[in-house]
């Protein structure tokens, strides 16, 4: 999910729906969640819009009749004219992880698939600075235990409340130089200037009225995405069990 400036995508956002793609087909479960969740994301972010699809490799991909169906789901869904085909090699076999993003093209007579594209497309990624400190943070976790005292709750509410106040203090800072290049009181650089957008462009454009609606339920919003996460995580696992009893028995 992300969105479109002057004519290119910025993805920012994604999550995950598991396709066994029996036949070649996508089943209308699958639909009907990958939709669901789509719905929830929407609500929470309206500047995000579907742009395209993702999925996890452990080498490059090739041209096949699957990715051709997924991408004409997706075309359906899309909001651009073709979809983007993201891939991420999890293999670890290098010192970062492969991103690339591909533009799908078929040749179909009648329903049948001739013939199926390819054309990589360039790509950049960038983290923000909160994006770098969780995966820092994640990085230094040496067989550690999850603390459940109260004085790591405690500890964990002052670290939210410092992120808070540093939060509030890059607002201001943000909201001050843009008073000053509207009274033109400075000049505007390109690189301040898309920092600016990316940081707006990162807060969900959601109508005061709602948000206060979308708070009050926070409750109700929280247990729904719950059940969600604990549905979508049954599922992954029931798929898990039957590959592996399929694989057994051949």
């Amino acid at each position: 999910m992300g969105s479109i400036i002057n004519g290119t995508l910025e993805i920012t956002n994604c999550y995950s729906v598991n396709y066994d793609l029996e036949g070649n087909e996508i089943t209308d479960e699958q639909k009907q969640f990958n939709e669901g969740l789509a719905k929830l994301y929407s609500t929470a972010n309206k500047s995000e819009q579907i742009i395209g699809w993702f999925s996890t490799t452990l080498a490059p991909v090739k041209a096949e009749k699957k990715w051709y169906q997924l991408n004409a789901y997706y075309r359906s869904l899309c909001q651009v004219f073709k979809p983007i085909f993201l891939t991420v090699n999890v293999s670890f076999e290098g010192e970062s992880i492969d991103i690339d993003a591909y533009s799908v093209t078929s040749v179909v007579l009648n329903t049948e698939v001739l013939a199926i594209k390819f054309t990589k497309l360039p790509l950049s990624a960038s983290a923000s600075a909160v994006e770098n400190q969780i995966v820092t943070g994640l990085g230094s976790i040496q067989n550690s235990e999850i603390p459940n005292s109260n004085a790591e709750s405690y500890n964990d509410l002052q670290s939210l409340k410092a992120e808070m106040e540093s939060l509030m203090n890059t607002l201001e800072e943000t909201e001050k130089y843009i008073q000053q290049v509207m009274n033109k009181e400075i000049t505007p650089t390109p690189e301040k200037t898309r920092k600016v957008f990316n940081a707006i462009a990162s807060v969900p454009m959601v109508p005061k009225e709602e948000f206060v609606a979308m708070f009050n339920k926070k409750l109700q919003d929280f247990s729904l995405v719950s059940y969600l996460s604990s549905l979508a995580y049954a599922l992954v696992e029931n798929v898990e069990v039957v590959n592996t009893t399929a694989i057994q028995r051949s």
